[in-house]
């Protein structure tokens, strides 16, 4: 049986020095507030929605094979991604960095984003 535990503070903050794109986000639990869910938090833009699709689409292997999976939303462009592990009551465990990793991975396959007009 695999046994998953939660990041150390220090381990957090060691893993974010390498993780330089990615942040700690604190959000209430949908249906159980107050209760709080702290998660690994980055947002990557893409050239195009086929490419950012695309980047969903080819993590869900992986995902799947890990069985841990990010709570995620795809707006045009951009892909916003949490992690957390909800077997230890929504905390950062290694599954979370290592999806991390593996997610900054996979972005580096693809196209720089476009320029934003405004």
């Amino acid at each position: 049986m695999l046994v998953i535990k939660e990041l150390t503070d220090l381990e957090l903050e060691s893993a974010l020095q390498a993780l330089t794109e990615w942040t700690i986000s604190v959000s209430d639990i949908p249906g159980r507030e107050p209760s709080k869910s702290t998660e690994l938090y980055r947002q990557f833009e893409f050239a195009s929605f086929e490419d950012a699709l695309a980047f969903m689409g080819g993590a869900v292997q992986r995902l799947s094979k890990l069985e841990h999976h990010p709570r995620w939303e795809n707006i045009w462009r951009t892909v916003s991604v949490w992690l957390t592990t909800w077997d230890i009551g929504q905390k950062p465990s290694a599954l979370d960095l290592e999806l991390a990793r593996y997610f900054d991975e996979l972005r580096s396959t693809f196209p720089p984003a476009k320029a934003k007009k405004y």
